[in-house]
């Protein structure tokens, strides 16, 4: 369905030009987009919507926000949509949060492709890497997938940062809460060591070829060492936390949409 104030069709070559409150709804994905100008091919159903562009997509009890500059949409070969964001990208929605420069929305897989310095912030904590992989069904995270330089920190309290690296990482999710993190190639971690009653005692610094680390409420439960495994726990006491930096640290939380309409603030 498309809206706008005024809209210019040529029939002969399937073309459709939006001009002003611009609106195309997919209602069978329940996919809005909103805009200043859109462009429609009808023939093949490609659209390009650009100035204060938004997609809103709802779910049952949720909807996801995204901006970019220009957005377009397409479909693949099985006729799949794809929908692609470009410059200035910024997504909101419930317990998930994004930026980066591109992103690309699959259909067909329900994948989410971020590129571009991309940083998400899901469950309280900060991702990023060179490229963002992200497997979500009816709104809710399955895994997150960091690769290149990834990197995941969660600020246990004011100042105190819980810390994993490595090369690439998989995240996986159960009903939007990180589980479990498993790190490949040349993992580090910081984090605070608590007692039961929440007090900190330590910071553990570890790292091995490869992890797998367990969390519940983000707290680390068990972390599993494979290959040249190294472990040291330092009183608090005894450590300069202005040093408790793993190389890559980078604290991104006033980049972070906390609304919708925070999507067009870059």
């Amino acid at each position: 369905i498309l809206k706008a104030d005024s809209i210019r069709f040529l029939t002969e070559f399937n073309l459709g030009f939006m001009f002003g409150h611009v609106e195309i709804t997919d209602t069978t994905e329940n996919i809005s987009v909103f805009g200043d100008y859109a462009e429609n091919n009808s023939k093949d159903s490609t659209s390009m919507v650009t100035g204060n562009a938004l997609l809103v997509q709802q779910f049952d009890s949720d909807s996801l926000f995204l901006h970019g500059d220009t957005l377009f949409s397409e479909f693949d070969s099985l006729h799949h949509r794809l929908i692609r964001a470009y410059s200035h990208v910024k997504l909101y929605k419930q317990g998930l949060a994004g930026k980066c420069d591109s992103i690309v929305f699959s259909e067909s897989d329900s994948l989410i492709k971020m590129f571009g310095d991309p940083v998400i912030w899901a469950d309280g904590n900060q991702l990023t890497a060179e490229h963002i992989q992200i497997k979500h069904y009816d709104g809710k995270l399955q895994w997150l997938e960091l690769n290149r330089k990834s990197f995941i920190v969660y600020e246990s309290k004011p100042t105190h940062f819980n810390q994993i690296s490595g090369k690439n990482m998989m995240n996986y999710f159960d009903d939007g809460k990180l589980k479990t993190i498993n790190v490949f190639e040349n993992g580090k971690t910081i984090y605070y060591a608590t007692e039961e009653s929440g007090a900190e005692i330590g910071v553990n610094q570890a790292s091995a070829d490869d992890l797998i680390i367990l969390l519940d409420s983000n707290e680390i439960k068990k972390i599993k060492f494979y290959r040249n495994p190294v472990a040291k726990l330092t009183p608090l006491d005894q450590v300069d936390e202005k040093t408790l930096k793993l190389d890559g640290f980078k604290w991104r939380v006033t980049e972070q949409p906390k609304k919708p309409k925070d999507v067009f603030v870059w």
